[in-house]
């Protein structure tokens, strides 16, 4: 299932029409969809598509030797390679008309042969970048991708005409996975819930089923010892870190509120920006033994249902903010925000403030994910706020935004319609043209 992605797309689109040399290098974590992404974009062109694997070298050359033949050849004849690496870089060259050449999963090319960089970029320099010829590499070890091809020291260093970091999917996005016709559709407020626990991940989100409830999903993807995603994250991190075991310990201290007053400490307030990891080291991590006894029903009931709504609160105020920077993004706002995030202090904190110094603007929204509706005293109280955010008038200019899982009083209703207050239910936040 592909979707979104129109940026991205009309960004590689814009860079295929130069009719140049091209080396785009796309990179972003497992699962977050960037194969499908460079299979959309190779669809309706010319293309040689190589998938890396952890196979031997030698094998890995066969492989792509073979690719590259069959671009011009009916046919492949048996046993065919390229004597060397660079030999096969060098035959992109001669491939007719505007290549695309996508080398994915690049850094497991490059474990195998770490002379492999070097050699594309001899080869780049000698001879590709005067060709018209689409290289992209894309690879999954983020840290690899910035330090391997990126980086200052890197072989490839100032070669490459374009980089991009995929992002995971926003939540007008990730939503729509549960909006298909061939299956019931979730309502917003499911959306949202599904959204904060998988996040913006394709390939998390395509593993849910809108004919099931979130917590049965929860419970046959997550909780269970064969479900999809159970042992996710393991995996993720054992790929990225050196030593796990002090990362997972950080993390799940993190997802269990370690820091119980973050307004008394001068070190900042912390948290797991990753949805999926979040919602694992809070939720699975911790009772991954009474998971292995069989005990899932039990850690849902006991464990995940009666701290839910919390949980999905925390999400809801992420895409509050998310949705103010869209309604930036799309010229919705008064003033162009320099900074959004949340605020917090001594007396109290605000979940969503947009910033602008240069226009003495600001921004400011509460969020309540319960299932009462919001009233007069929820705009009072942060208007209140709105003195301890600027005791000394540097924004003058000062707007409100209420964000409500179950809608809004009446009253706040005809208050907002004559002070301006916006009012976001589910329905927007999840709205969008992606």
């Amino acid at each position: 299932m592909f979707i979104n992605r129109k940026v991205e797309l009309a960004n590689l689109e814009m860079l295929y029409r130069s009719d140049r040399a091209e080396l785009f290098v796309l990179y972003g974590r497992r699962r977050v969809g960037k194969t499908e992404l460079l299979r959309h974009f190779c669809a309706d062109k010319p293309h040689v598509f190589f998938i890396a694997t952890l196979s031997s070298d030698l094998d890995q050359l066969a492989s792509f030797s073979q690719d590259i033949w069959r671009f011009t050849h009916a046919e492949t004849p048996d046993g065919f390679t390229f004597p060397t690496w660079e030999a096969a870089f060098r035959a992109l060259a001669e491939l007719p008309g505007r290549p695309v050449v996508v080398l994915d999963e690049f850094t497991y090319l490059f474990s195998g042969n770490k002379a492999i960089p070097s050699l594309l970029q001899k080869t780049w320099d000698e001879t590709l970048r005067n060709t018209r010829v689409f290289l992209i590499l894309c690879g999954s070890y983020v840290g690899m991708m910035e330090r391997e091809i990126l980086g200052y020291q890197a072989p490839l260093y100032g070669r490459r005409t374009g980089s991009y970091l995929l992002p995971a999917l926003e939540l007008p996005a990730a939503a729509a996975f549960f909006q298909g016709p061939a299956e019931p559709a979730y309502t917003p407020i499911q959306q949202i819930e599904a959204w904060a626990v998988l996040g913006g991940m394709p390939y998390y989100l395509a593993a849910f089923s809108s004919e099931a409830d979130i917590f049965a999903n929860i419970r046959a993807h997550i909780l269970d010892s064969q479900g999809l995603l159970r042992r996710e994250p393991q995996l993720l991190l054992m790929e990225e870190l050196r030593e796990p075991r002090n990362y997972f310990s950080i993390l799940r201290a993190i997802a269990q509120g370690a820091e119980s007053r973050p307004e008394k400490s001068k070190r900042g307030l912390y948290h797991i920006g990753d949805a999926f990891l979040r919602f694992w080291f809070r939720y699975v991590h911790p009772h991954h033994s009474a998971l292995d006894l069989g005990l899932a029903d039990a850690v849902l009931v006991q464990r995940i249902r009666p701290t839910f709504d919390q949980f999905v609160g925390y999400a809801f105020e992420e895409a509050a903010r998310a949705h103010v920077a869209r309604l930036a993004r799309a010229g919705e706002i008064d003033f162009l925000p320099e900074r959004i995030g949340s605020w917090w202090g001594r007396e109290g904190e605000v979940d969503v403030v947009a910033v602008s110094d240069a226009d003495g603007a600001l921004l400011l929204g509460e969020c309540k994910w319960s299932a009462k509706p919001v009233g007069v005293d929820v705009l009072d109280d942060l208007q209140r706020k709105a003195h301890l955010i600027d005791p000394k008038g540097r924004w003058p200019a000062v707007s409100y935004a209420l964000f409500a899982k179950a809608g809004f009083t009446p009253a706040v209703v005809t208050r907002a319609a004559v002070e301006g207050v916006r009012l976001v239910g589910p329905d927007a936040l999840v709205a969008g043209d992606f």
